[in-house]
C-alpha cells in the first residue's frame, strides 16, 4: 500500500504543477518533443531543418526561466491589471524572437556561452522573485529548492533505470525489437515532463511561511563538518602558497588564477547556505566574519595574476568571465563586510546582472575580446612594420614569437568569431593564404617544426559539401583501430592498422590495394613536423581508377612520429578516412 500511497503523491504533486505553472510546463514538454524530432532527422540528411529544430528546443529552453520569473511575478503582485500582465507577456514575447532571430543565427562559441549566461542570470532572478524587494529568509527558500532538486533527479534516475530495464528485458528476452533510440528518448521525456512537473509542485506559494521550512540535516551536516573545514584547510594553503612566492620574488602560476576564483565563488555560494545558521552556531558566526575578510587578499592576488596574462596576451571571453565572476566575488565580500544590514538577496541579483551584462552589449565579453584582439594584432603588424596604407605587407623577417602570436590571433577569430571581425585582412581570408598574405606560414603556438619529433595533421573546416556525385558507397574508418573492414552484399573493403593497406574486394575478388603509408610520406614531405588543424582538403584528397571501381580516398586525420629506424623516417600512429567507392 505505501507505494500506491507513494504514486498518489506524485500525481498529486504533478495536479499541483500544472494548475500553477501550466504555461512552464508546455513549454518544457514541447522542448523535450523538439529534442526528439532533432534526433529523427539526420543532419547530413537534412541540415537546415536540423538547425532549425536546435534553434527551437534552445529558444524554448530559455523561455521555461522567463515563464518562471512571470508567473512568480503574478503571485507576488496579485493586483496587476490584465492589460500590465498582456504587456509582460508580450514584451517577453517579442525579446524571445528577437532573440531567436539575432542571437541563434549559428551555433558557436558566442551563441552558445550567451544561452548558458542567460539561462543562468533568469533562474536567478526567478530564484529571488518571490522575494523582491524586502523579504527575509531566501537562504531557507534555496535549501528547500536544492533538497527538492536533489531527490526529484533520484526519482528520475531510478524511474529512468527502471524503464530502460524493461524494455530491454523486452528486447533481448522476449525478442520484441524495442529501438534503440527509445532508451534516450525516454530520459527527454523525464526531463521535460517528470523532472519540472515533481520539481515544482515543491516550490512553495506566496503564503507559505518560510520560517517553518526545516533546515535540512544532511545539507547542515554537510557544509559546516565538511565543506567549510575543507575551505579554512584550502585558505591556509593558498597564503603559505602566496607567502613563498613573495620570499622567492617569483610571480605566481597561470593555474593560481583560476583556483582562487573557483575556491571564492565556492565560499560565497557556502557563505549564502549557512547563513540562516549565524546566529544559533558559533562556528559559522567566525567562519563569515573571517573568511569574508581573508579572501580578498587573495582575490586582488588573482586579479594582478590575470592582469599579466591580458596585458600580454589581450582579452579573450574566458579572460573576461574569470574577471566578471572575481568582480562579483570582490563586490559580495565587501558587501558582507561593510553593510550593516545584510540581504541575502544581493548575491543572487549582483550574479544575474553580472551574467546578462558578459553577454549582451558592446562592454560584453564578445565586444570587449574582438576590439581587444584587433589592437594586438595591429600593435604587432606596426611593430614589425607590416602594415602599409591599411594593407598588409608580407614579411618572414619577424621573430618566431610573432610569428606565433599572428598564428594565435587568426585562430582565435576563425575559431571563435568570424575573420570579418579582424581588421585589415582581405575578404574570404582563409588559413591557407597566410603564406601569400603574411609571408610565412600558420606557426602552432605548441608546437616547433625545428625540434619537434611528432606530427599531426587535420582536415580543415570543410567550408563547401564533399562532392559525391558518381559514387555509391561511403565506407568510414574515421575512428583507429575500431572497425578492420566493411562489407555489403557484392563489396568489401579491410583496412590493415598495422601496415596502413587497404584492400578492396568485388564479388569475393581482390580488385585494389593501397598503400597509405606512401601517401602520408608525400603530405610529410610538404609540411614537416607539426601539428597543424588546417590541411587543405586538396591535400587530403586522392582518386583512384581501376577496370572496375572508382574510388574516392578522403582522410580526415594523421598522426605520427620521427622513427630512424624506418626507411622513410617516419613511424605512422594512426589514419582516418573515408572512402567512397563506384562499380563500374
Amino acid at each position: 500500500m505505501k507505494i500506491f500511497n507513494q504514486i498518489k503523491k506524485i500525481l498529486i504533486s504533478f495536479k499541483q504543477s500544472i494548475r500553477r505553472f501550466p504555461l512552464t510546463l508546455t513549454l518544457s514538454t514541447l522542448t523535450s518533443i523538439i529534442l526528439i524530432a532533432q534526433l529523427e532527422i539526420s543532419k547530413s540528411e537534412n541540415a537546415n531543418l536540423h538547425e532549425t529544430l536546435s534553434r527551437f528546443a534552445m529558444i524554448l529552453a530559455l523561455s521555461i526561466p522567463v515563464s518562471l520569473i512571470i508567473t512568480f511575478l503574478f503571485e507576488r503582485y496579485k493586483k496587476v491589471k490584465k492589460s500590465a500582465k498582456f504587456l509582460i507577456y508580450f514584451v517577453s514575447l517579442v525579446f524571445l524572437i528577437i532573440y531567436y532571430l539575432f542571437c541563434l543565427e549559428k551555433f558557436d562559441m558566442v551563441s552558445t556561452t550567451r544561452f548558458i549566461a542567460l539561462n543562468l542570470a533568469f533562474y536567478l532572478i526567478a530564484l529571488i522573485t518571490p522575494f523582491f524587494y524586502n523579504r527575509e529568509n531566501l537562504e531557507l527558500y534555496t535549501i528547500k529548492l536544492v533538497t527538492r532538486f536533489f531527490v526529484t533527479m533520484l526519482y528520475s534516475v531510478v524511474l529512468q533505470s527502471g524503464i530502460g530495464a524493461i524494455l530491454f528485458t523486452i528486447d533481448k528476452l522476449l525478442g520484441i525489437h524495442v529501438y534503440s533510440n527509445i532508451y534516450i528518448y525516454m530520459w527527454f521525456l523525464i526531463c521535460g515532463i517528470f523532472i519540472p512537473g515533481y520539481f515544482l509542485a515543491g516550490i512553495p506559494n506566496e503564503d507559505e511561511d518560510i520560517l517553518s521550512i526545516e533546515y535540512s540535516k544532511v545539507l547542515k551536516i554537510l557544509l559546516l563538518y565538511i565543506i567549510m573545514p575543507l575551505i579554512s584547510i584550502y585558505t591556509i594553503i593558498l597564503y603559505i602558497y602566496f607567502i613563498k612566492i613573495v620570499i622567492a620574488f617569483q610571480w605566481p602560476k597561470g593555474i593560481v588564477a583560476n583556483l582562487v576564483l573557483w575556491y571564492s565563488a565556492i565560499t560565497s555560494i557556502v557563505i549564502f547556505l549557512i547563513f540562516p545558521l549565524k546566529d544559533e552556531n558559533s562556528w559559522v558566526k567566525y567562519f563569515i566574519f573571517y573568511i569574508t575578510k581573508i579572501i580578498i587578499p587573495l582575490i586582488i592576488i588573482m586579479f594582478l595574476s590575470i592582469g599579466i596574462r591580458i596585458k600580454a596576451y589581450g582579452i579573450t571571453e574566458n579572460r573576461y568571465f574569470v574577471v566578471a565572476l572575481g568582480i562579483w566575488v570582490f563586490i559580495v565580500m565587501l558587501y558582507y563586510n561593510i553593510s550593516k544590514i545584510k540581504k541575502n538577496i544581493f548575491l543572487p541579483l549582483t550574479l544575474s546582472i553580472i551574467a546578462i551584462l558578459s553577454v549582451i552589449g558592446p562592454w560584453s565579453s564578445y565586444s570587449l575580446s574582438v576590439l581587444s584582439q584587433n589592437k594586438r594584432f595591429e600593435s604587432i603588424l606596426i611593430k614589425n612594420k607590416m602594415l602599409n596604407n591599411k594593407t598588409i605587407k608580407p614579411s618572414a623577417n619577424i621573430s618566431d614569437e610573432d610569428k606565433k602570436d599572428i598564428s594565435s590571433i587568426l585562430s582565435y577569430f576563425e575559431r571563435y568569431h568570424s575573420f570579418k571581425e579582424l581588421k585589415y585582412i582581405p575578404d574570404n581570408f582563409q588559413i591557407s593564404d597566410m603564406k601569400s598574405i603574411f609571408g610565412f606560414e600558420y606557426m602552432d603556438i605548441w608546437y616547433n617544426n625545428e625540434i619537434n619529433d611528432f606530427f599531426s595533421y587535420m582536415l580543415g573546416d570543410l567550408s563547401t559539401p564533399v562532392d559525391i556525385k558518381g559514387y555509391d558507397y561511403l565506407f568510414s574508418f574515421r575512428y583507429p583501430k575500431n572497425i578492420n573492414s566493411q562489407s555489403n552484399s557484392r563489396l568489401k573493403v579491410e583496412y590493415s592498422y598495422d601496415n596502413q593497406k587497404i584492400k578492396i574486394f568485388l564479388d569475393n575478388i581482390n580488385v585494389f590495394e593501397k598503400d597509405l603509408s606512401s601517401i602520408v610520406k608525400n603530405i610529410h614531405n610538404k609540411y614537416g613536423y607539426i601539428n597543424k588543424e588546417r590541411i587543405d582538403l586538396s591535400d587530403m584528397t586522392y582518386i583512384f581508377e581501376t577496370d572496375r571501381l572508382n574510388i574516392k580516398l578522403i582522410m580526415f586525420s594523421i598522426n605520427g612520429m620521427k622513427d630512424t629506424a624506418s626507411k622513410d623516417n617516419i613511424k605512422i600512429n594512426s589514419i582516418e578516412f573515408d572512402l567512397l567507392v563506384r562499380i563500374k
